[in-house]
């Protein structure tokens, strides 16, 4: 079955061009969900973040999984 790379790509722009200010999960902090936080939550570059977002490279399943322990949405299940 093969896993469709733009879906996985469109969510990460549709999540981080809305830019909310959500509650992080490990922190209780309210921060804008934008690459940079995105980046930092994931342990990953901006570059990467963005290629990600850019439907460049695949995005792999523990970037959700890490993600998701930061921001709960359920548009990411």
């Amino acid at each position: 079955m093969e896993h469709d790379v733009r879906s996985d790509a469109e969510l990460l722009e549709l999540l981080v061009n809305e830019a909310p200010i959500v509650p992080d999960r490990v922190t209780g902090r309210n921060v804008v969900l934008s690459a940079k936080q995105v980046a930092t939550w994931t342990g990953r570059s901006i570059h990467t973040v963005s290629d990600y977002k850019n439907g460049k490279s695949n995005i792999p399943a523990d970037f959700w999984r890490q993600l998701l322990e930061h921001y709960f949405d359920l548009r990411i299940l």
